[in-house]
């Protein structure tokens, strides 16, 4: 099982509720210069949800599957299918849940990850036309 089964369809049942964008502490993180495997900081998950939107991140990851969906469709169309469904259920979330990710976690994500780039511009235009037109 990939990494990309296990994270997207392990969690991914009818409807999608949270993207996990960032783990763990950037400041701890950019402090620590060891290997990962002796590592003894947290590593918190922190999630985007409907009370803590992330339109960036789960408009990206939506875009990242589209893609995805894209390599595997001769290979392999009922994975690149399922691909497709997952990217259009984290897009509608991004959709439906509006607000930058950097605004919601702003205590853990800035100052090495805050977005300034305008996350409603990508998240309700280009990524929409990709995810519903190439398919079709």
């Amino acid at each position: 099982m990939t990494i990309t089964n296990f994270y997207f369809f392990g969690k991914v049942c009818s409807e999608y509720t949270y993207n996990v964008p960032q783990v763990a502490d950037p400041n701890a993180d950019h402090h620590c210069w060891e290997r990962p495997e002796d590592m003894d900081t947290p590593r918190n998950a922190y999630k985007v949800t409907n009370q803590n939107p992330g339109s960036d991140v789960a408009a990206e990851t939506a875009a990242a599957l589209a893609a995805a969906s894209i390599i595997f469709q001769r290979s392999d169309p009922s994975y690149s299918s399922r691909l497709l469904q997952t990217a259009r259920k984290v897009f509608d979330f991004a959709d439906s849940f509006r607000g930058s990710y950097s605004d919601s976690l702003s205590s853990v994500v800035c100052p090495f990850y805050c977005s300034y780039s305008g996350y409603h511009v990508r998240a309700t235009s280009n990524i929409r036309i990709f995810i519903f037109n190439y398919h079709a």
